[in-house]
């Protein structure tokens, strides 16, 4: 992953970069975790599925909706956060 180094000795970092390395890093999981839920919908359409692959499919949706979760908490508290250094300027 290129991009500015945190540079943690003096406690300055490119917060603009931090924030845009995180939301794409949680872009990249959903979407990732949307194509395994894909694939398993696909087999069960098709008629392919064993009770082992629906398994895997409640797994994975369990997986999915955690990482949902994680996600709309990650951007309420990035907002709060906005929001109070709006405040605060």
């Amino acid at each position: 992953m290129s991009g500015p180094t945190l540079r943690v000795a003096d406690g300055t970092a490119d917060q603009g970069s931090l924030i845009e390395r995180l939301l794409a890093h949680a872009q990249d999981v959903q979407d990732t975790s949307a194509q395994q839920l894909s694939q398993h919908l696909d087999q069960l359409d098709a008629g392919r599925i064993s009770t082992s692959d629906m398994l895997r499919l409640q797994a994975d949706m369990g997986a999915f909706s955690v990482r949902v979760q994680m996600t709309v908490r990650v951007a309420d508290e990035t907002g709060r956060a906005i929001q109070t250094l709006s405040q605060r300027s």
